[in-house]
């Protein structure tokens, strides 16, 4: 039975599974691209042509798909004549022709023709080699010169003659032989008949270095040295001589002998008490024990203060000790809530004031600590027929039609349907109805006693929400209609006619039949802010039929949506449930409810922008529009029998109208007249009348609750009262609030800001502590805070009348020196002192008696006169 089967019986009715499904091809066996499975040939054959397939072939085909005929080439190579490589059987030329160049063909000759290729003969060789004829190796064949020509010098080559020649190349005959020896006629072994001195020549003469005629080219002693008088005689030294015209090395020097004297020197001979105290210690004037009058330096002793804090931005790892210099951590932003104002480096622990409240206005999501918020509230009813009691009411920041954490969110009224929280972020006010379909709670209609299974929509700054404002909401959010024109359509095609004859005080429309219930006064009312209910409530309004048309629109819109939805109910899983495979043969969409029931909204308010819709027909012609419409949008099938479902909707709201709006104006006509003159002395006496106030507000209560028990048998009288527990007269018993509740409103309380974080408390007046921080120091102060006046010990000698006394040393080295001056120079050539004290440690100038020393015989050699 299916259409697209090649074999499909219209006449058939039912499917016996023989349809056979077109399956395109070729069909021919004998193509190339035959398809055994296909049995609808589609032109698509390709049948085989043979020949040559290699288009560079001399015979190529291009049409030819199968290999049948050998290819033909043509033969390539020189096909000129005159070439040398000229191939007579070549069919096509292939440029490779080489034509005869005559030339010298030979690489090693000088006019070698890379490009020849037959030699004419024509090569020239070159010969190298000395080509200077009076040269010793001239050769007569060479062609070219090579530079190793040698030329001809005449010369004894003899190199042990006395004449030899070092250059000469020709021998001259005429080498003289040498005769070696001391050929200096001074000397004492001069040879006269030497021609060549061998370097043998002695000479004599005073060989005694320490002799005033010394004569250092001798090496014969004659006897003749002169010592003349000896000592020292550099008038500098110590023991300076002054009879001594000879000096014999024995000058002593005066300076410091202590080698471990900072002044030592290595050069003096005498201690001449110069020698300064050794006082070791600290050198360096940057370190914090630094000792000005140190003269050793002593490795690892200095010690330098510095921050030891690692977290510090001035740390310093050289620093053998803190002197506390370390930057003060803190908050230095002068915009955070512990600003410190003496930080010199930011440690992270900036805490910034601000609202914490997600909800509120000025919610700051990088603040630390609570500060003051400041909300927006959303507050009103929620309403059908009666409030709604138990909604799950929300702003949807994200427009996602669901309730996210993030979210701000409340419970509408249990009894008088009215809900107030704060938020943050504006969004569409989402009001979610039965639990499983957005709402933790069941909605029920505090009249009707009903549920209410779908969700309502409104703005946040709206003071009622009913189905009314779902329908202008979405004539906001999706056809971007202000407020004002959205709420003026949907009043005007949801609200049904009330008749100008009926009770009301409301003027006919221009050209109609039907009051006017979108305005009150010249002013529009709108369906985010007219409370029907409370109005018909209010003892100083009257009972108009034209509030109870609001009533009646309310409740037949919602119910509207109610009965599209339950006609479309594969849109969703949740809402065919188990059900899904049997009822929806078509397939289920993957909506949720809550989506379900809003793009059913958006069709109604569309079709109220076009106009003309009517959902009190007992034929239910919109409610069936609506519902195919929506299908159409879902893409799912509406139920089989959604036409009787429209048909029974439509009636329900007829009755709804009938009751509510043309037997409530009857009633009001037979009860009151038609004097609206009575009508108006009866509202202004309930005002200040309570008891006529109550009359009116029961008067309401019973044609509602007459209402009620149409569609309910069980259906319980409302109870009126009010409704709100916060209200001092708060009413257990009532069901329906009157509006009689005298609430005191309070404030909302700031949120209290929570314990701030430790912070450092230095202030400008604050005052550190000084003293030693390095704990090596004699007065190390473990309290201070600032590191000043370090004292260290000072090691030396501390005997004043020691030749190394140290005048700032406080600790003793045991290495004092005593003060001992005497004569302690040796003897200097002949002169010895006869009063040299071994004992003494410093030179005392002029102290020593020096006597000549010497032989005292006037016939000795050695005489010393």
């Amino acid at each position: 039975m299916a259409l697209t089967a090649i074999n499909f019986d219209s006449l058939a009715e039912q499917d016996d599974g023989t349809c056979v499904f077109p399956v395109l091809g070729c069909t021919n066996s004998s193509a190339l691209n035959y398809r055994s499975s296909a049995n609808v040939d589609d032109d698509s054959c390709v049948f085989p042509v043979s020949g040559c397939l290699d288009p560079a072939a001399l015979n190529y085909n291009s049409l030819a798909n199968v290999g049948g005929e050998s290819c033909r080439y043509a033969r390539t190579g020189c096909t000129n004549s005159s070439a040398l490589n000229y191939n007579p059987a070549a069919e096509d030329d292939d440029g490779s022709c080489i034509f005869p160049r005559e030339g010298c063909t030979a690489s090693t000759a000088s006019n070698f023709d890379s490009l020849a290729n037959i030699n004419d003969g024509s090569c020239v060789f070159e010969f190298l080699g000395c080509t200077d004829s009076t040269a010793l190796n001239y050769v007569s064949s060479a062609t070219s010169d090579d530079g190793s020509c040698i030329p001809v010098f005449v010369g004894c080559t003899r190199t042990s003659a006395i004449n030899y020649d070092s250059l000469a190349t020709v021998d001259s005959g005429d080498c003289e032989a040498s005769s070696l020896g001391c050929t200096d006629s001074t000397a004492a072994n001069y040879r006269s008949t030497a021609n060549a001195d061998d370097g043998s020549c002695r000479y004599s003469g005073c060989t005694e270095s320490r002799a005033l005629n010394f004569d250092s080219r001798a090496s014969i002693n004659d006897g003749q040295c002169d010592f003349g008088t000896l000592g020292c005689t550099d008038s500098q030294a110590l023991n300076y001589f002054s009879l001594a015209d000879n000096d014999d090395s024995s000058c002593l020097y005066g300076g410091c002998t202590d080698s471990s004297a900072p002044n030592y020197d290595s050069s003096a001979d005498i201690n001449d008490g110069s020698c300064q105290p050794r006082i070791p210690g600290c050198t360096d004037s940057n370190a914090a024990n630094y000792l000005s009058i140190a003269n050793v330096p002593v490795p690892g002793l200095c010690r330098y203060g510095g921050c030891t804090d690692t977290l510090s931005d001035n740390f310093d790892s050289s620093a053998d000790f803190d002197d506390g210099s370390c930057l003060v951590r803190g908050c230095t932003d002068s915009l955070a809530f512990n600003f410190d104002s003496l930080s010199e480096q930011d440690d992270g622990s900036c805490v910034y004031q601000g609202c914490l409240n997600s909800n509120a206005l000025n919610y700051d999501p990088s603040a630390t600590v609570a500060g003051p918020c400041v909300f927006s509230f959303a507050q009103g009813v929620v309403a059908n027929l009666g409030y709604v009691q138990n909604c799950t009411v929300f702003v949807d920041n994200d427009d996602d039609l669901q309730i996210d954490s993030f979210e701000a969110a409340s419970l509408s009224n249990v009894e008088s349907g009215a809900y107030r929280f704060a938020y943050g972020r504006s969004g569409p006010l989402q009001i979610f109805s039965a639990r499983g379909q957005g709402g933790s709670v069941d909605c029920v209609d505090s009249i009707l006693g009903s549920r209410l299974t779908v969700p309502f929509q409104s703005t946040v700054n709206a003071s009622i929400s009913s189905s009314l404002t779902s329908v202008a909401s979405s004539l906001i959010l999706r056809n971007e209609l202000t407020s004002t024109l959205a709420s003026d359509l949907t009043c005007k095609e949801l609200i049904p006619c009330v008749p100008c004859d009926g009770s009301t005080f409301q003027p006919c429309r221009a050209g109609g039949e039907c009051a006017e219930t979108c305005s009150l006064l010249g002013s529009s009312l709108s369906v985010f802010t007219f409370n029907a209910l409370e109005t018909l409530l209010d003892p100083s309004q009257i009972i108009d039929t034209a509030w109870f048309g609001w009533l009646c629109g309310q409740l037949n819109s919602g119910f509207t949506v109610q009965c599209a939805r339950s006609a479309l109910i594969c849109a969703s899983p949740q809402l065919c449930g188990s059900q899904c495979a049997a009822l929806c043969p078509g397939g289920v969409g993957s909506y949720t409810a809550v989506e379900v029931a809003d793009e059913i909204f958006g069709v109604l308010g569309n079709m109220v922008l076009e106009g003309d819709v009517t959902l009190e027909d007992p034929s239910g012609v919109d409610i069936l529009e609506l519902i195919q419409l929506s299908a159409e949008l879902l893409q799912v099938d509406p139920l089989p029998d959604a036409e009787r479902i429209s048909q029974i909707c439509g009636a329900e709201n007829y009755q709804n109208y009938e009751f509510l709006v043309l037997a409530n104006g009857r009633r009001l006509e037979e009860v009151q007249g038609k004097g609206r003159a009575v009508r108006v002395a009866d509202a202004r006496a309930a005002t200040a009348d309570n008891t006529l106030a109550f009359a009116h507000k029961e008067e309401v209560a019973q044609r509602l609750w007459d209402l009620c028990l149409t569609r309910n048998p069980d259906c319980k009288r409302p109870q009126l009262g009010c409704t709100d527990r916060a209200s001092p007269n708060f009413s257990k018993n009532a069901t329906l609030n009157d509006g009689s509740c005298n609430r005191v409103q309070s404030s909302t309380p700031t949120p209290s800001p929570s314990l701030l974080p430790v912070r450092r408390q230095l202030t400008a007046s604050s005052s550190l502590h000084y003293g030693c921080m390095d704990a090596a120091a004699e007065n190390f102060d473990s309290s201070a805070l600032k590191s000043t006046g370090c004292r260290y010990a000072i090691p030396g000698c501390t005997d004043k009348t020691a030749l190394n006394y140290v005048p700032d040393a406080n600790v003793d080295d045991g290495k004092c020196i005593p003060f001992r001056p005497g004569c302690i120079l040796p003897e200097s050539g002949s002169y010895r002192p006869v009063n040299y004290d071994p004992s003494a440690t410093l030179y005392a100038p002029g102290s020593c008696d020096f006597r000549l020393h010497g032989c005292m015989q006037t016939d000795a050699l050695n005489y010393v006169s």
